[in-house]
């Protein structure tokens, strides 16, 4: 018990110092010990937010390049381990490592490949350049054939008996029983594309294809020099982290009671 409390603290922490330091005034910034209750509470910071230029353009990119990412990301996801699932392929289990080995290819050895596919089909610079990338998720690939396994054969069998096809076989026989891995799938899908900040940062120079991620990142580092500008530049870069963490939150929070219903599988025969 002692053990989780202390792990709780060390990772709300830091958490709740960014929260709280973005209500504090500059002066008060680098006040030692840090103030995790501000005194005189201001929203100056989150007024400097929402007056950046270019800030309500990026909130509409980032739901663009999220639910373009997202959506499509489960849809496909779900087809392919469907089919890895209920049919019988020639050479499945060959197909399956591959799939499988894409899962272990870090990010950052994608990237060059992934610059020169954008670049040859024209969409570089492009939000297109981002959200298609976001479509093809091996751990969500994973995710759903594993569900899917726990789903009782006998009702596929059946649904094919009674001349179901693959679709309404996928939309009244297999969805109903799947809400809690396609919850999961689009959890994961989404927080990969809203902290995907390398990738977005090198297709999405312009202001006007810009995410949050971007935009606000790259408003955290236009400061001057000067201790006045440090504490503005400090506490601007604690409210921007909020608004950075805030959809994480919302999407966690949505789905967050089918994390556990997920890990137990479908319904058993």
């Amino acid at each position: 018990m002692a053990l989780v409390l202390i792990c709780s603290v060390v990772f709300i922490a830091p958490l709740w110092f960014m929260f709280s330091g973005s209500f504090i005034e500059y002066a008060r910034i680098l006040y030692m010990p840090p103030q995790f209750f501000p005194e005189n509470p201001t929203l100056r910071h989150y007024a400097w937010v929402f007056n950046l230029p270019g800030f309500w353009i990026w909130t509409l990119n980032t739901i663009i390049v999220t639910l373009g990412s997202m959506i499509p990301c489960v849809i496909i996801s779900a087809m392919v381990g469907y089919v890895f699932s209920f049919h019988r392929l020639k050479n499945k289990k060959i197909f399956w490592l591959i799939f499988l080995a894409g899962a272990f290819l870090p990010r950052m050895s994608m990237l060059i490949p992934l610059f020169i596919v954008a670049g040859k089909l024209g969409i570089s610079g492009t939000m297109l350049s981002v959200i298609l990338p976001g479509w093809f998720s091996p751990g969500n690939i994973y995710l759903a054939r594993n569900y899917f396994d726990t789903i009782p054969k006998s009702l596929i069998d059946s649904a094919r008996i009674d001349g179901a096809s693959e679709w309404q076989i996928i939309r009244y026989v297999v969805l109903p029983v799947s809400l809690p891995v396609v919850a999961v799938m689009g959890i994961g899908s989404g927080l990969a594309v809203l902290g995907d900040y390398i990738w977005q940062s090198l297709q999405l120079q312009g202001q006007d294809v810009q995410t949050l991620l971007v935009g606000l990142t790259f408003a955290a580092t236009r400061f001057g020099p000067g201790v006045q500008m440090e504490k503005a530049g400090i506490a601007h870069s604690l409210t921007i982290g909020v608004f950075l963490l805030f959809p994480m939150l919302v999407i966690f929070l949505l789905a967050n009671k089918y994390f556990v219903s997920s890990l137990g599988g479908a319904i058993k025969e």
